[in-house]
């Protein structure tokens, strides 16, 4: 018999705090389903949250391979202003052909915007099948599977760039996009990681929110939030204020939120038993319309949005269509996939090579075929940094997280290791 008392007085809560806990604690709405098949109906096989979504592996593998690209691109100076740039526009037709070219098949921005639509999923499918959603979890998860790697790679950078105390303090802080100064400083594509960082921060307020507001409501807001944050960046707004606040404003989460928060939608629609949302393959003509977007730099801050939308698409499509993706490439895309975030933070040491590899092999130099050429000397360095840095940093950090959760939170709110 249960003697324990049950009109002992129990410490309250504001409603407003009881509601946004239980928000995040109570079991999701939907029902547990299994994901789409290729038409978009059935399940093709069982899935839980202890299977890994081989998928996502393969996305990740692309996404890099784009980012990677783009900064290759970019060592070897094959980089083509567009057709109506401010800053020395050229309709000749090898540029206008170069810019297309590098805007589809080595658009870095794209690959971070894909990069940034799966952590929305991965991160929203992994608390829809947790039993029990731990804040604690949560954080030490997320701390563990970031800060190891990034912090050996922090170091390395730093050493390389002898940046001072300031710096590489604020890089530790995950707060370096806050300042025009430090955003690019030590390494850039770090960037990224500050915003994913504070991302998570506000993912709570992310849970209460949605189960309160329509979701279309919600993308229209992140959306123009993030063109309200590209605006704020503009020459014009930044003259308007006459300081760079604006310019810093630009940089934070506010300003990448959409393309997250689509993976987070996209999640649920397929723990619901939905197919992942697609617009059909009308989403193709929006790569032309991006195209011109980034051509004109009055409109040029609505790429966010347009690009966003087409990672959302492939991220869907890549989806539906897994059951078919076996082959070679796509298994050695999904290897990629998987040292992805190592092969992220260390692949730009090679940029810092890269005028003696270009001089070793006489490389040709500003063209499209010279960055094609490029691409394929560094791809095998940037996977052997990844690979190496995944089983030295990355791996063990992923280990020891769920050994210090394991000891410091209930058992039973514990969240397997999955996607």
């Amino acid at each position: 018999m249960n003697c324990e008392r049950t009109d002992q007085a129990q410490p309250s809560r504001p409603p407003l705090v009881s509601s946004f806990l239980l928000s995040l604690t109570a079991a999701p709405a939907v029902p547990r389903y299994l994901p789409v098949s290729p038409d978009g109906t059935l399940p093709p096989y069982p899935m839980t949250r202890k299977q890994h979504l081989g998928f996502i592996d393969q996305l990740r593998g692309l996404a890099i391979l784009l980012v990677a690209a783009g900064h290759v691109f970019a060592y070897a100076g094959a980089t083509y202003q567009a057709p109506f740039s401010t800053i020395h526009p050229s309709r000749d037709p090898s540029t206008v052909t170069g810019f297309i070219a590098t805007s589809i098949f080595c658009n870095g921005f794209l690959g971070v915007l894909l990069f940034f639509g799966l952590s929305g999923f991965c991160i929203r499918w992994s608390h829809l099948h947790a039993t029990r959603f731990s804040l604690k979890d949560f954080y030490l998860r997320r701390a563990f599977r970031i800060y190891p790697a990034y912090l050996v790679w922090l170091g390395i950078f730093a050493v390389l760039a002898s940046a001072p105390a300031w710096d590489i303090t604020v890089h530790a802080l995950l707060i370096h996009n806050f300042t025009i100064a430090s955003f690019y400083s030590i390494n850039p594509p770090f960037w990224s990681i500050a915003l994913e960082w504070q991302i998570y921060l506000i993912y709570p307020l992310i849970v209460w929110i949605s189960r309160r507001v329509d979701s279309r409501f919600i993308l229209i807001g992140t959306a123009l939030t993030g063109v309200g944050a590209g605006m704020l960046g503009t020459t014009t707004v930044q003259n308007l204020f006459h300081s760079n606040l604006p310019a810093v404003l630009s940089v934070l989460p506010f300003w990448l939120l959409f393309p997250w928060m689509l993976g987070f939608y996209q999640a649920e629609r397929l723990y619901s038993g939905k197919a992942l949302k697609t617009i059909g393959w009308w989403w193709i003509a929006l790569i032309p319309t991006t195209l011109l977007v980034e051509s004109y730099p009055k409109i040029h801050v609505f790429r966010v949005v347009l690009w966003s939308i087409v990672a959302s698409q492939v991220l869907a499509l890549w989806c539906r269509y897994a059951s078919k993706l076996t082959s070679k490439p796509f298994q050695a895309l999904g290897f990629i996939g998987v040292v992805s975030y190592s092969i992220y933070l260390g692949h730009d040491l090679v940029a810092r090579f890269y005028p003696a590899i270009e001089r070793a092999l006489s490389l040709p130099r500003s063209s499209f075929l010279g960055g094609v050429i490029a691409s394929l000397v560094c791809l095998p360095l940037f996977i052997l940094i990844g690979w190496v840095s995944y089983h030295l940093f990355e791996k063990p950090g992923i280990q020891a997280s769920y050994f210090f959760r394991k000891h410091l939170i209930a058992k039973k709110s514990l969240e397997e290791p999955g996607v």
